[in-house]
């Protein structure tokens, strides 16, 4: 521990988890919780809860914990760095740590080898035991059904541990092994102390076992997989001496030559998933166990591989996962691919059900630039601020100033910001603001974006029945498909053509629930233009100014239709092509001769 359990308390109760939680998911008071929608998974119905005194708790998906846990599950850090984070969010000065002295260094590299050696120990009393004993002919016949050859056993080094609470005890206590490296080691539950002693058994009981290998070669920590339906699936080594969690990387030593080989890697999550690939003649995954991927497993990988396709679960949580996995390679100069497999299969279903050639064909066919990955897969069903924040992080993180920019470009064209708000959003990619006051920015930006014209148009439309009536007669298409609202204007078009009421109700059931148009909407339906119109014997002006609300939005689409003109221009003049110059320039001047008219009109009005 890199601090004094005291320090770490006196943090715990001086950090603020209703305002750090709030960086991340919209909260609202509910008695003495918080309520709000799980950053974990997806839901509509809010079921996150945060105290302020006990922690936070998911009661959806059963993830919960405390400000440290919460701060190293979103952002995907190590526990140091978690208490460095929350110590800086409310101004806590964490002590210095005494450098350790040559002697104490020399201790833990003494106990980091002993625990090594009794690793070693326990894997083979493990694999021999899959190998040969009869208790471990369920785990047999589970492997072999699972596809999963003895071979690749052996490879893996794969074994059981009975289902038994002291096979490995007494193996190892057989070896003199002493009690404090028995429960320094992982291996071992240590109970309550006794009027008989401490009370320590087997972690690790009726589970197939998969040794994690360092780099070296050296067996740093176990997973265990039950084969029976008890939970939890999968039970991991907990850190010790030999072992950090998020510093390593499954069938990292097995691949590594043909990664370096190939210079690419295949990144999964389990071990199954890695397994299968192997067998599939895949030889160049790793598996990051489960977890986001850690800056401390990129610097693994950036040894052997310029390239990595990443192929997490198809699940919110793998496209989670796989977010920010895009942002810490590229952080490392990677080339980075994404690969999700047909209805979110993970790639060990994957191969069991459609075979190792089929795999290697969507793989080379279907594996895509992480752009197009975020803007099909994660930005489209996020808010419009999260998505847009997502892009500003993911930015920074590209070491190439021309792919950089290029990325910014197109997802923020993506999202629907013209060149003025990408120019002010471009500025954040390029400065040292923190998460959170990117996030407050966003918010600002948006609002910026929502034109007064759009706002006061849609108070009308939705209040006024003589405005839709004579709106919806001349409104285009292209008037108002540019825009950011534009999903709410082909609701209410969609409301006045079935002739139902409009309701708050109404227009929410026909907006995509893809979270693009969320903040949008709240802007829009919280803003003061949206009141209720009362005097209806002012129709008539009604109608007089919503149509030069349009007017003004028709406007800036034929400005951006223009815009988009001349950039055609230039490359069909670059080309040399004539006729395309022709056709392009006719355009123009069409374009040129209605806003002239527009703006015509609009400067009599005024």
């Amino acid at each position: 521990m890199l601090y004094p359990d005291h320090i770490i308390e006196e943090l715990r109760s001086r950090a603020d988890l209703v305002s750090i939680v709030s960086q991340y998911v919209v909260l609202k008071k509910r008695g003495s919780y918080w309520m709000g929608l799980c950053p974990f998974h997806q839901e509509k119905t809010p079921s996150f809860a945060v105290n302020p005194n006990k922690g936070y708790k998911c009661f959806g998906c059963g993830e919960g914990g405390d400000v440290f846990s919460f701060v190293m599950k979103i952002e995907g850090v190590s526990f140091s760095e978690a208490l460095k984070r929350v110590a800086e969010s409310c101004g806590f000065v964490l002590p210095e740590i005494q450098k350790k002295t040559s002697k104490a260094k020399e201790g833990d590299l003494a106990l980091k080898k002993e625990v090594i050696k009794l690793n070693w120990l326990a894997l083979e009393f493990w694999e021999n035991f899959l190998l040969s004993e009869a208790e471990a002919k369920p785990a047999r016949e589970y492997l072999l059904k699972r596809g999963i050859s003895e071979e690749t056993w052996r490879k893996f080094r794969i074994g059981y541990a009975p289902n038994r609470w002291d096979a490995l005890l007494s193996y190892v206590k057989r070896k003199k092994i002493s009690d404090k490296l028995i429960e320094r080691s992982g291996l071992f539950s240590v109970g309550e102390s006794s009027s008989l002693g401490k009370k320590i058994y087997d972690k690790f009981r009726g589970r197939i076992i998969f040794p994690i290998f360092d780099i070296e070669g050296q067996v740093v920590a176990f997973g265990g997989r039950t084969i029976e339906n008890v939970e939890p699936k999968y039970l991991n080594s907990p850190e010790t001496p030999a072992y950090v969690k998020g510093n390593h990387l499954y069938g990292l030593f097995q691949n590594k030559d043909e990664i370096r080989r190939q210079k690419t890697a295949i990144l999964v999550e389990g071990y199954l998933d890695l397994i299968s690939l192997y067998q599939a003649g895949e030889k160049i995954a790793v598996a990051s166990l489960g977890t986001s991927l850690t800056e401390e497993q990129s610097k693994l990988l950036v040894k052997f591989a310029r390239k990595v396709i990443v192929n997490y679960d198809g699940d919110s949580a793998g496209i989670k996962a796989a977010k920010r996995a895009i942002q810490v390679l590229l952080s490392r100069g990677l080339e980075v691919k994404i690969l999700t497999l047909p209805d979110g299969l993970d790639p060990d279903d994957f191969i069991r059900n459609y075979g190792s050639e089929e795999y290697k064909q969507i793989r080379q066919k279907k594996a895509r630039s992480y752009l197009e990955f975020l803007t099909k897969e994660v930005l489209n069903k996020e808010s419009l601020s999260e998505a847009t924040e997502d892009v500003i992080l993911i930015a920074r993180s590209i070491r190439s100033e021309i792919e950089k920019r290029d990325f910014f470009d197109q997802a923020m064209f993506f999202l629907g910001f013209d060149s003025i708000h990408r120019a002010d959003l471009w500025a954040k990619v390029k400065s040292n603001l923190k998460p959170w006051e990117i996030r407050q920015s966003i918010q600002e930006q948006i609002k910026r974006k929502l034109t007064l014209a759009e706002e006061k148009l849609l108070s009308l439309l939705y209040n006024v029945e003589e405005v839709r009536d004579y709106i919806f007669s001349i409104i285009e298409e292209s008037d108002y498909k540019h825009l950011l609202s534009a999903p709410i204007f082909e609701a209410f078009l969609a409301l006045h053509k079935e002739g139902r009421e409009f309701s708050m109700e109404n227009v929410l059931s026909l907006v995509p629930q893809d979270g693009i148009v969320s903040d949008i909407l709240g802007i829009i339906f919280m803003s003061e233009s949206f009141d209720k119109v009362e005097d209806s014997d002012n129709v008539d002006n009604y109608i007089d100014e919503a149509e030069s609300y349009l007017l003004k939005i028709r406007d800036l689409a034929i400005e951006k239709m223009m815009n988009e003109n001349n950039r055609e221009l230039i490359v069909a003049e670059r080309n040399g092509d004539k006729e395309r110059l022709e056709e392009l320039f006719r355009k123009h001047l069409e374009l040129a001769k209605k806003r002239a008219k527009i703006r015509a009109y609009l400067s009599a009005s005024n």
